[in-house]
């Protein structure tokens, strides 16, 4: 690994403290989904522990009849999206069960493990504004949040961070027939939260080995 490693763990950790602190007066760069991915020198590779929290967790939101809701599996998407964009970014990934110890003889050493746990979630509130055949929802409020805690090789943790996505969406879900309606714009409101939590995870370690 570069020589820079040994200050990662201060580095990260002071990080971490501003990022706690004093979130709102803390930017982190502008996530784009075309964006090339960024690859974090001289880390090959990462354990992920998703806690139940994440695992476990879904978007809710009215759909196009006030009596059919829908319902996002936010936790598939969130390992799925961190473990695509891990592999791309470290170029080995691995997914360990909740609990997990990171160092723990019993499981795969990586250069890095990444614990995750849920703070908050939101997708807005109310009701759609209009029934008809074409429904809009404007300017819903889509909220994610996590806990990033890190751990070197050896399992000890050097640092934590929150990871926060939060965006105001325009939604459409027109009708199908009379009792279903399309929410695919749901999902992928959903699945580009997930896109670019996952990339602030990674972007963090590279800025602060930079």
């Amino acid at each position: 690994m570069p020589s820079d490693r040994g200050r990662l763990p201060l580095t990260l950790m002071l990080l971490a403290g501003l990022m706690t602190v004093a979130c709102d007066k803390l930017t982190l760069p502008r996530i784009s989904h075309d964006q090339p991915v960024v690859q974090p020198q001289g880390l090959s590779s990462v354990n992920l522990i998703f806690e139940e929290s994440v695992r476990t967790a879904t978007l809710e939101r009215p759909a196009c009849f006030p009596e059919q809701g829908w319902e996002g599996r936010l936790g598939h998407s969130i390992a799925t999206t961190f473990l695509d964009v891990s592999r791309k970014s470290f170029g080995k990934a691995n997914m360990l069960p909740p609990g997990s110890s990171p160092g723990d003889s019993s499981v795969e050493p990586a250069d890095l493990t990444v614990r995750l746990s849920l703070v908050d979630k939101s997708f807005g509130e109310g009701t759609p504004q209009n029934w008809g055949e074409e429904n809009y929802s404007y300017a819903v409020d889509l909220h994610v949040e996590l806990l990033a805690i890190y751990y070197d090789r050896k399992g000890d943790p050097i640092g934590k961070a929150p990871l926060v996505y939060r965006k105001a969406v325009n939604t459409w879900t027109p009708i199908i027939d009379p009792t279903t309606c399309q929410t695919a714009q749901l999902d992928a409101a959903m699945d580009k939260a997930s896109e670019g939590l996952a990339h602030q995870m990674v972007t963090i370690i590279a800025n602060v080995q930079s």
